[in-house]
């Protein structure tokens, strides 16, 4: 995360979430074993050029895709 920020600056929006995380044990029940966080950070590419949309999922780029539409002009 620390690579994209100084690479393309502050995102024009940033969405942070936290889950629970369960685990199966033997006797097939589930058990409470952490909190994963992810973040939706959003970047304006510039006139005619959809919105980036990157993911981060516990601090690590997983996915980058674009919004199909312009993020203040819907």
């Amino acid at each position: 995360m620390a690579q994209v920020q100084a690479l393309c600056g502050s995102p024009i929006s940033r969405v942070v979430e936290e889950f629970p995380v369960r685990a199966r044990t033997t006797r097939g029940f589930s058990r409470f074993i952490g909190i994963t966080t992810t973040e939706q950070w959003v970047y304006d590419r510039g006139w005619g050029r959809f919105p980036a949309v990157l993911h981060f999922h516990d601090g690590k780029l997983r996915r980058i895709g674009y919004l199909p539409y312009r993020s203040g002009a819907r």
